[in-house]
């Protein structure tokens, strides 16, 4: 996970006005606190994982005791999300193994549970299911893959595939908005026209990546 802008709670900026002398003083404003934030990674294990149970007990404030506060920006890692969608490639190409999900319960469409939990969502697709019902054609065809969920605004995406051991792996990266949730409580209730905000000149952003690694041995 990497950073793009500098991440310092208490940081200052300085700004110049004139002073009673006609001089200019140098005045420190401090930077907008940055916002709670709960970052979830979870394997989902080809939908099976209970995300949207887990999304709707954290906003309940059943995990507040672990700091995962109810009303904190929610950025969740998936691996493994499932995906049904009649755009998902029939057959395979033979270029790699697929893995048969063995029907074990109910699986989550991650578009769905995305829409329902009204949350931003980037997937990037790693393999199809093999289905008997789907190649009957009595279901939609269906891969997995890693995803990324948030309630702050998804400023860029990209995918990149990683080097092959077992089975093809795509690792989805996100930069969100952090300041989506505090720009307008930061901002001075009176702005001086002379003085910029410290917070004016950028916007402060998180990268993350979620990605589902083989074992080498």
């Amino acid at each position: 996970m990497s950073i793009d802008a500098p991440l310092r709670g208490g940081a200052s900026a300085a700004a110049s006005a004139p002073s009673s002398d006609g001089k200019r003083a140098l005045r420190h404003f401090p930077e907008p606190p940055l916002p709670r934030l709960l970052v979830i990674s979870w394997n989902v294990w080809v939908g099976r994982g209970r995300l949207l149970r887990l999304v709707e007990r954290v906003r309940a404030g059943a995990f507040a005791a672990l700091a995962a506060y109810a009303d904190a920006p929610l950025v969740i890692l998936l691996q493994e999300a499932f995906r049904a969608d009649p755009s998902v490639p029939g057959a395979s190409n033979g270029a790699g193994p697929r893995d048969r999900p063995r029907d074990t319960g109910a699986r989550e469409d991650v578009v769905d549970v995305a829409r329902e939990l009204g949350l931003h969502l980037r997937y990037a697709p790693s393999m199809r299911n093999a289905s008997a019902a789907a190649e009957r054609g009595a279901a939609p065809p269906s891969d997995r893959g890693n995803a990324i969920l948030t309630s702050l605004p998804i400023l860029r995406a990209s995918a990149a595939e990683l080097p092959f051991v077992i089975q093809r792996r795509v690792a989805i990266t996100a930069s969100v908005l952090l300041d989506a949730s505090t720009e307008r409580e930061a901002a001075p209730a009176q702005p001086q026209p002379d003085l910029a905000p410290a917070h004016g000149s950028r916007r402060r952003t998180l990268t993350v990546v979620s990605a589902h690694l083989d074992p080498l041995g």
